[in-house]
């Protein structure tokens, strides 16, 4: 009985541990797509500044890359806030 008991509370200590660097490595993944949500955001709406007439944005190549960026936000958005939101694309 007392080897089961000490098996089990070995047990035990090793999956709280586990469990416990799990969770950081989540809270720093979790960190890292909002800090690339961020960014990205920063990035898009720098470009659109920049691109007021929507000249680049229009065109063939730099316009694809604008679409993607956008894709990606509306991709991630509902990982972060949890939901879909019902946003029109920017």
């Amino acid at each position: 009985m007392i080897i089961v008991i000490t098996i089990l509370g070995i047990l035990n200590i090793g999956l709280g541990y586990a469990t416990y660097n799990l969770l950081k490595k989540l809270e720093i993944y979790e960190k890292s797509i909002e800090e690339f949500y961020t960014s990205l955001s920063f990035v898009l709406h720098t470009m659109r500044t920049l691109d007021e007439k929507q000249m680049f944005e229009s065109d063939d190549e730099v316009g694809t890359v604008f679409r993607q960026m956008s894709d990606i936000l509306f991709t991630l958005r509902p990982i972060i806030y949890g939901k879909e939101q019902n946003e029109e694309k920017d």
